[in-house]
């Protein structure tokens, strides 16, 4: 708004932004015909659902269409009337005074006070941070201002879970989130000497013993060139496919996929060619402020579009094999739910990320090919708090070659020995060709074998436990958590993830953040390997006052006060009106046309 001081009637006029009026009667008229358009669109489920009382027919089938409607001409008009009065004042007061005054006695005071207090002030309410540590083998509790939170579960994984979920429970506490640090198992799990335990069913590291279950007959064909000339992809002496070559690398994978598909008891699938540039493999999905993607607790299930622990666990072992049979390189890209600060989500979707490499290493991936970032919160809006989509991991294949997976039916193979181009221990591969087969085989070999932890002899069983098929991935993985549990004074505590037994030294540490948004104050403590690492922060204020007393006073005051005042009164008063008429209009034709596929796919057609 300008300074009106000196203009006139009809500059004050100019600036009232008549276009600005008009401009706000327009949008008005153009946010109707959009209420006008939702409605027609809102429609579309009344005339495609079936009636009924008219032989299951839709309105849309009887030759009802909804209609629209279009403003056809709008008359807008406008009127301003404008009221200005002002008046002005000026004045000036000046004065002195002075005054002198001695004598001889003084003394001088010094004081100096410091207080402590908690983070907080009456005017509004910080987040405080704490920290805890956590003896992996620990059975303690967490007393948050004297109440007891116990550390509970059979495994690593529970026990970390259950603590963050009962701590989350006092009112003072808004997060706790369990950060797990695992240093490697030495000397590493292994088969013992003489056992003769094949990698492709059991996989060890440092930390983690996976047991993959191959049962299915199975191949990967990798696609790198267009070759300038066919090839043939061989399954077994019997059974071969020639290939031309095609416009481009994803037609030539297409069609080799078609030709192995085109055969009796065999099927084929581009894994790559269904997936747009960018798309997640797999998705994990974690609890509330857990790093823990796979979980026994069934609090920790999620509803939404979480995959099953089988179907995860599937993904998990075909992407490891991806990854190491054929060297492509994927990005495992962690996120969480926009609850907390910003510094705490990016710490919890590293976490998540590190957690699902470790899954896909522990499943023979090739460490230096995976590449993990956390995003945090980034991907969220600004104000939409917990959301379980958020908490999760997308693991995406970052390669411009294609994977084909062969599968074989019920009396058909896929043969090792046989398969051209072979391609199964050349590294790196060159060209297209097979880089991993399969030959469909259980788990029941297993039974008896021993593997050593630690210098300590386990026997591996595949008996069905906790609802897990007899010889599957989970039974032995299962039966194994349980043993290295049960084993008296052993240092090494166990959690199943899935077909992975995830090991820790007993004398590890879990670290476990306390969020809170309370203006209390809040005393923590721990019992049985639970140690306090830090408080909530505190804030230190210090204040002095010096103090000079005495007889000798000089003082010497002048006042100066100037007034001027504006005062501006202004009235500005409007009329308007509009004049529109609608009419009805058909729906476009394209609006037809998707109306009449909804139609067709509710009745189950093209």
């Amino acid at each position: 708004m300008n300074d009106y001081d000196g203009m006139s009637p009809g500059q004050v006029l100019s600036d009232a932004s008549v276009a600005d009026f008009i401009k706000s009667l327009g949008l008005g008229i153009a946010e109707a015909q959009k209420a006008l358009d939702i409605n027609s669109i809102e429609q579309l489920d009344a005339f495609t659902q079936p009636i009924p009382a008219l032989n299951n027919k839709s309105l849309l089938e009887l030759g009802l269409q909804p209609a629209f409607y279009h403003f056809q001409h709008a008359d807008l008009a406008c009127s301003l009337q404008l009221s200005l009065k002002v008046q002005r004042s000026f004045g000036i007061d000046f004065g002195i005074e002075a005054k002198y005054e001695s004598s001889d006695s003084s003394k001088a005071i010094d004081e100096n006070s410091l207080s402590q207090t908690e983070s907080f002030s009456s005017e509004r309410t910080q987040v405080r941070k704490a920290e805890i540590a956590i003896k992996h083998n620990s059975r303690g509790a967490v007393q948050v201002n004297g109440q007891n939170y116990s550390a509970s579960g059979q495994s690593l994984d529970e026990r970390m879970i259950t603590l963050a979920q009962e701590i989350r429970g006092n009112s003072v506490i808004s997060q706790a989130i369990p950060f797990q640090q695992s240093t490697e198992i030495s000397p590493p799990p292994r088969e013992k000497p003489g056992e003769e335990i094949s990698d492709e069913q059991v996989v060890f590291t440092p930390n983690s013993v996976a047991f993959l279950d191959n049962r299915f007959k199975r191949g990967d064909i990798l696609v790198q060139e267009n070759p300038s000339s066919s090839e043939t992809f061989r399954l077994n002496s019997d059974t071969a496919v020639t290939v031309e070559p095609q416009d481009n690398l994803k037609a030539y994978a297409d069609a080799i996929a078609s030709s192995i598909n085109a055969l009796e008891g065999y099927s084929a699938r581009n894994l790559m060619g269904q997936l747009p540039p960018g798309t997640p493999v797999l998705s994990l999905y974690f609890a509330v402020g857990s790093s823990t993607p796979f979980s026994n607790s069934s609090a920790d299930k999620q509803v939404t579009n979480e995959e099953s622990e089988k179907e995860a666990s599937e993904f998990i072992a075909l992407t490891a094999r991806l990854i190491k049979e054929a060297q492509v390189r994927v990005n495992v890209v962690g996120h969480a739910s926009r609850t907390g600060s910003e510094e705490l989500n990016k710490k919890l979707s590293d976490a998540r990320a590190e957690a699902a490499r470790a899954l896909l290493v522990s499943s023979g991936a090739t460490k230096e090919l995976i590449d993990i970032k956390g995003e945090g919160f980034k991907e969220a809006s600004a104000h939409e708090g917990e959301n379980p989509i958020r908490r999760r991991v997308d693991i995406i294949i970052s390669t411009s070659n294609h994977i084909i997976l062969v599968d074989a039916d019920e009396g058909y193979s896929i043969n090792k020995d046989e398969v051209e181009p072979n391609k199964l221990n050349s590294r790196p591969v060159q060209g297209n060709g097979f880089t991993f087969v399969n030959n469909s085989k259980t788990l029941n070999n297993l039974n008896g074998k021993k593997i050593l932890i630690k210098n300590e002899e386990f026997t591996l069983s595949g008996r069905a436990i906790n609802g897990h098929e007899e010889d599957s991935a989970f039974a032995f993985a299962s039966q194994l958590t349980q043993a290295v549990q049960n084993k008296a004074g052993f240092d090494v505590e166990a959690s199943r993830r899935g077909h992975v037994v995830q090991l820790s030294n007993a004398s590890d540490e879990t670290q476990m953040i306390l969020v809170s948004e309370s203006s209390q104050d809040i005393n923590l403590s721990g019992s049985d390997g639970i140690t306090v690492k830090s408080e909530f922060t505190r804030t230190q204020t210090q204040s002095s006052r010096r103090e000079r007393e005495g007889n000798t006073t000089v003082a010497v005051g002048t006042s100066l006060n100037v007034r001027y005042s504006r005062q501006f009164e202004m009235e500005i008063t409007g009329n308007s009106s509009i004049n529109a008429r609608l009419a009805s209009v058909p729906p476009p034709a394209e609006f037809v046309q998707s109306m009449q596929e909804i139609l067709n796919a509710k009745k189950g057609g093209d």
